[in-house]
């Protein structure tokens, strides 16, 4: 089950990896899926206080590529 777990974990964490160059795939959370799937493995393990940590910078990574590109576009004097 452990091996199953790591797979899949390397894979999100490449996907997410490519989401940082590819407009298309959400690359932060597939990044912070493939460190929980690592973490529910006995090879590798993370306080849950690194997981909080991470997941708070997830979140704050996801809500600004939301909200910059607005208020980029409001500034500049883009039309709606």
């Amino acid at each position: 089950m452990d091996i199953l777990l790591i797979i899949l974990g390397a894979l999100c964490l490449l996907t997410g990896l490519a989401g940082c160059i590819l407009p298309m795939l959400p690359g932060p959370p597939l990044a912070y899926a493939g460190l929980l799937l690592l973490h529910f493995t006995e090879r590798v393990q993370f306080s849950v206080s690194q997981l909080l940590a991470w997941l708070g910078i997830v979140v704050v990574i996801q809500v600004l590529d939301y909200f910059v590109p607005l208020l980029g576009a409001k500034y500049s004097g883009s039309s709606k």
